[in-house]
């Protein structure tokens, strides 16, 4: 198992600390110790040949450091969750391969969630819609005061940032926050934000977080 030093330690804490003032909520049950989130995170960043003692691997071998922080979900070591964030979640890649209509359903919940008092629509029902020499379609109904609105995503093994597109554009101009993401290409980041702190989370890790 690879260990974190006292430098990465303080990296993840401080890189955490940043992106509370900029806008992400920390779980108030949220009580995983800042070693074990740490440990990780370098997990991918074994030491080399020209790492000397107290040098930080995270800075040193991560294409975006502050965004390989945030993107961790699980501590090898342990197995407990490192989704720390309320308003913020982490898909790895291939996340849907043989999704079922129950899959969609929780992720639309936890999207949803995200958003927590600011807008809250009701999800009311999934359905599957299959065509010939397509990817299955997943219809996703929701409520929102009063109004029923329909939302269509394809059945990919990846992260469908349609989906968050279709969301964006219900909410109403009275609610200051928006969803947006980014990704690598596999794994994806989902934020609830306005857009302001959404612009800011980007500078802060470097990277851009579309709002679709």
């Amino acid at each position: 198992m690879i260990k974190a030093n006292h430098t990465e330690i303080a990296y993840v804490e401080q890189t955490l600390l940043q992106v509370e003032e900029i806008g992400l909520r920390r779980k108030a049950a949220f009580s995983v110790a800042m070693e074990t989130y740490a440990n990780a995170v370098v997990e991918g960043y074994p030491c080399t040949d020209a790492d000397g003692e107290g040098t930080n691997r995270i800075t040193q071998h991560a294409p975006c450091p502050r965004l390989a922080v945030l993107w961790v979900i699980e501590a090898e070591e342990t197995g407990e969750s490192l989704a720390c964030f309320q308003n913020a979640l982490v898909f790895n890649d291939h996340c849907f391969d043989v999704a079922g209509l129950d899959d969609y359903e929780k992720l639309l919940q936890e999207i949803l969630s995200t958003a927590n008092n600011d807008w809250r629509p009701r999800l009311l029902r999934t359905r599957e819609r299959t065509g010939f020499f397509s990817l299955p379609k997943v219809q996703l109904a929701i409520e929102i005061a009063g109004s029923l609105h329909s939302l269509a995503i394809e059945g990919r093994k990846d992260f469908e940032p349609n989906l968050i597109a279709q969301l964006n554009a219900l909410i109403p101009e009275t609610v200051g926050g928006k969803f947006a993401w980014c990704g690598d290409g596999g794994t994806v980041m989902l934020v609830w934000l306005t857009p302001k702190e959404i612009a800011e989370l980007g500078d802060y890790c470097g990277v851009v977080f579309d709002i679709p």
